[in-house]
């Protein structure tokens, strides 16, 4: 009996290990979009069997009431939001009044409005973000009108966003899904689509289109963040301790190279050695890389130019010759000249 139930449970730990890496590997856009679709009508079923909801609340009003009374309600909104000189509107009593429309006047185009305008409220407005909050605002928002598109849009957007702070990618995904279906070519959507994608498992869909963006914005912010993300995905299969040692001498060469223009422009020459620099300039005397090696340093015959290296993981240095950037790190080693990376690991 003890055999076999020590047999289970290795089975059962070989389970637990083989199916999540199964479970990533097979990931789909549409799985996740079963799998969110549900969580979200959950929660719009929670919200609403609350009677307190806010944005699901039942006035004892009548419909002739409650459009006099939403009518009254914005008139004192569009008083409120006045403001002369230097002072702000009092967000406070404005969301008080937005609160009462969609407690008292819920079945009026009043209500969708302040239910829209609610969010941005949570957002900031009244000096704190409460992103939970402003969540459900939106996705009760999209689930009771039958919202525009530029409204969907920003709706989506903000979404996405919310999730991905979160971490939670399988959200970001179903939102960056649902803005692409009204808009396929949103860059700054489609950089947080491989995003979500990558945290979930399914990298090489990420990639594709992070390349995608690459190739049609060049120069814009959405260009330069997603060469940054491929950059990160091509270093993530350095061990982090390798990659935590070449960050760290790459900081030590810096400020070694800051330390001799700073030597040059006070003495006008070069110094013979990086100990010279040492307590004047360096005021920590540490020399060695990660490693332990030794920095290596050499000025030009005109005593105009110089090289700072490390010799890398493997502690054996290649000559100065080496140029370029490099994603695998191991064994590589770092060259600085004239204050200019000319031979290190690819950096944002």
């Amino acid at each position: 009996m003890k055999r076999i139930l020590t047999s289970m449970n290795i089975l059962f730990v070989i389970l637990c290990v083989i199916f999540p890496r199964m479970s990533l590997a097979q990931f789909s856009s549409e799985a996740n979009r079963e799998i969110q679709q549900k969580n979200l009508a959950a929660r719009m079923a929670q919200m609403k069997a609350d009677p307190d909801s806010l944005f699901f609340y039942k006035s004892k009003l009548t419909q002739a009431e409650q459009e006099e009374l939403g009518a009254s309600l914005v008139e004192e909104i569009k008083k409120l939001s006045k403001t002369s000189g230097f002072d702000y509107p009092d967000y406070d009593k404005i969301y008080e009044k937005i609160c009462q429309i969609l407690r008292q006047a819920p079945d009026t185009k009043f209500a969708q409005m302040a239910h829209w305008n609610i969010h941005t409220y949570y957002l900031g407005l009244m000096g704190t973000k409460d992103a939970d909050a402003a969540q459900a605002a939106l996705e009760s928002y999209l689930h009771k009108y039958d919202a525009d598109g530029f409204l969907k849009k920003e709706a989506f957007d903000k979404l996405s966003n919310f999730a991905a702070e979160k971490k939670d990618w399988g959200l970001s995904l179903f939102y960056c899904d649902q803005f692409l279906e009204l808009k396929p070519d949103h860059y700054p959507v489609l950089l947080n689509k491989a995003r979500a994608l990558i945290n979930l498992g399914a990298k090489e869909e990420g990639k594709k289109i992070l390349k995608k963006i690459i190739a049609e914005s060049p120069g814009s912010v959405q260009y330069n963040l997603a060469r940054m993300e491929l950059n990160d995905l091509a270093m993530s299969i350095n061990p982090a301790e390798i990659r935590d040692k070449y960050s760290q001498t790459i900081s030590l060469i810096r400020k070694v190279s800051t330390a001799l223009e700073m030597y040059l422009l006070e003495k006008n020459n070069m110094p013979k050695s990086l100990q010279e620099l040492i307590p004047d300039f360096l005021e920590n005397n540490n020399l060695k890389d990660s490693w332990g090696t030794p920095l290596f340093f050499q000025s030009n015959k005109d005593g105009e130019g110089y090289y700072i290296a490390s010799a890398g993981s493997d502690r054996k240095f290649s000559g100065y010759q080496q140029t370029g950037e490099y994603t695998r790190l191991e064994g590589q080693d770092i060259i600085c000249q004239d204050g200019s990376f000319i031979f290190a690991p690819v950096q944002r």
